[in-house]
Parts: C-alpha cells; structure tokens; sequence
C-alpha cells in the first residue's frame, strides 16, 4: 500500500530491514540508507522495538543525518523523527479501557464490537528538523496537532 501510495507521488520506496534489534544493527541499516543516498526513512512501530530503550531508531536516524517519519507522537518527542504520524495512543487507550470496563461488567468479549483506529495525530518536531536543516513549511506546521520548539 505504502509503495502504491508512493508511485502516485512519483516517489520511490525501498524496504531495509535491520538484520536485528540491537543499536548496531539499526545503524548498519541506515548507514547503508545513507550510502545509497536515501532521502529519509519512514519507521513504523512495532512491538520487538517499542519496549527496548536502546534501539531508538528515530535517533539513529538523526545521527545519519536521515530525516525520519515516525508512526507515533512519542517517537518524535523522545527519539528526535522529525515527523510523527499515527493513531492518537492516548486515544486508544482510552478505548481499551471501555473494553476492559464492559468486560469486566460482564459483556463477553466475542460480542463487543471491533474497532479500528479513528483518531489520528501529527505531530513536528522542529528541533529535529533544524538538527538536520530542515525547514518545514507553515502549512504543515498549521496541520499539526501538537508541534514541539
């Protein structure tokens, strides 16, 4: 979906993994980004990452001089992604604690209704963007849910 998306923009996606989860490998892999002359890195979350502090790929990024796009606002505030765009966390859990209360009010779970993510945050990080020379522009930055100076 992501490289259809992106072959309307006229914009061409690679796929680089890490060979593992370990700070040296994140950075092997956007070294080699960087070589190939990649423009900036598009980091979506996942849970092998999200609970371990030292991969941090977002800052890896930085340090390559790779803009990042990251999926989740905390990954621009703690990590230095330039952007964040995702489901608005915050707002889902919200949304699992109304499961857990009508589970625990005795509905069965089969019978509660699945959902999909509609809340969704931007956020810019401007700290990370004139890190890297980046300007973005006042049109996005209107955009935003939450921009951080």
């Amino acid at each position: 979906m992501l490289k259809n998306a992106a072959s309307l923009l006229n914009v061409e996606v690679s796929v680089h993994k890490a060979a593992g989860l370990a700070r040296e490998q994140y950075a092997a892999a956007m070294g080699a980004m960087r070589a190939e002359g990649v423009a900036g890195v598009l980091i979506a979350a996942t849970q092998a990452w999200a609970g371990n502090p030292t991969a941090l790929p977002g800052q890896i990024a930085q340090e390559q001089g790779l803009p990042a796009i990251c999926e989740w606002d905390y990954m621009a505030r703690a990590e230095g992604c330039v952007f964040a765009y995702g489901h608005d966390l915050r707002y889902a859990h919200r949304r699992a604690g109304w499961y857990i209360a009508r589970i625990l009010q005795g509905a069965s779970p089969a019978d509660l209704p699945v959902e999909q993510p509609d809340a969704w945050k931007l956020t810019v990080n401007l700290q990370a963007a004139a890190r890297l020379g980046l300007t973005v522009p006042p049109t996005l930055l209107a955009r935003a849910d939450e921009v951080i100076e």
